[in-house]
Parts: C-alpha cells; structure tokens; sequence
C-alpha cells in the first residue's frame, strides 16, 4: 500500500513555527481546516489585487489589455466587499470608497509606469497563477507563483507582487532569505522542468 502523498504549504509550515496546534486546526482539521468566515482587509485588498495583475497578464496574453476594465472591477469588487456588512454610516462609506480608490490607482500605476519595463526585459509570459506541487520525501508543497516570464536570452525568472504599507530597507532586504521564494522556485522548476535564475519581488504600496 502507497501511503497518500501529505500536502503542506508556505502559510501553513509559518503558522506551524507560532503554534502547532492552530496549524493543525486551520489547515489540517477534516482535510481542509476549520477557518474565520471573514477576509481580513489586508488580505482582501491583496487578493483583489492578484486579481487584477493576473488579468493584466492575461489579457496581454491575449494581445489586448483593457485596463479601464480591470481597473474598476477591482474598485467595485473592493467597493462591494467593505460595503457588504455596512450600517450605513458615513465613516463605513468613506473608507470603502478610499480603499477602493487604493485598489484602483495601484492597478493603473503599475500598468503604466512597471508592466511595458516588465514586458521589455522579460517578454515572455510562461506561467500565470498556476497551482503547483514540488514533491519530496513523500510530501507535497503546494504553491501559486504570481507570474513567470523569461527574458530575451531565455532565463526563467519569477515574479512575486506583493501589496506592502512598507518601503523600507528592512522589508527590501528581507526577501532574500524567505522560505516562500526558495520553496517556490522548487515547484516552478519540478513542474516546467527548467531552472529558474532569479526571482522578481514587485512591491505595490
């Protein structure tokens, strides 16, 4: 008898390093967890984000990229979340309609100022949110690159957007040692079966 392959994952193996028994609760509890009902603000904004940095990719796939578009169903989708559970206060619609604008604007900057010097120096998209798995010693890392994309000598490069309150050195530097990149690289490369020469984090704060 071949014993089931065991699944893990980067928040997972995190949580586990605080708490083992949370990790166990959230993540492994009847097979899937036992997690909150509502998104956190920050994790929901990243979420609507990756979102629309995928369609962007996506539609450039596709030869046509309508960012108006993209642009506000992020803002609506943001808009419609944070309103979802109003009382109907001013402050509740206020702060909806500020982080909705955040989305938006972000989604446009990026597009204009980061995404053709993206295209220029590595003009070839490979792999957009693709769920993979690297398997090793009878365990499986699942993991979800945001983008991947080769340059114009054919180097594999892979790219994590990341929404950030921070700019500073110390959040800069930090990503040079985080496990989620190096355990990712792995599953890129287990699944196209090509190396991977670096990594691109793309901040958006």
């Amino acid at each position: 008898m071949i014993a089931p392959l065991r699944l893990y994952s980067k928040s997972g193996v995190q949580t586990d390093w605080t708490c083992p028994r949370k990790r166990y609760w959230n993540y492994e509890y009847m097979g899937r967890g036992v997690t909150s009902g509502t998104t956190h603000l920050e994790l929901y904004l990243g979420a609507t984000l990756h979102d629309g940095l995928a369609g962007i990719a996506h539609m450039h796939s596709n030869g046509n990229v309508d960012i108006d578009l993209l642009a506000t169903t992020a803002h609506k989708q943001m808009f419609d979340s944070l309103m979802e559970k109003s009382i109907g206060m001013q402050e509740e619609f206020d702060f909806a309609q500020e982080q909705s604008a955040l989305v938006e604007g972000l989604l446009r900057g990026f597009y204009k100022h980061v995404w053709p010097r993206l295209m220029k120096e590595y003009p070839v998209i490979k792999v957009i949110e693709r769920e993979m798995i690297y398997k090793h010693d009878g365990l499986g890392f699942m993991s979800k690159p945001d983008l991947v994309v080769a340059d114009n000598e054919g180097n594999n490069w892979y790219v994590e957007y990341k929404s950030t309150s921070s700019k500073k050195e110390g959040w800069i530097n930090s990503w040079s040692t985080a496990i989620q990149l190096h355990s990712t690289i792995r599953a890129i490369e287990s699944t196209i079966g090509e190396k991977v020469v670096g990594v691109i984090v793309q901040g958006l704060y």
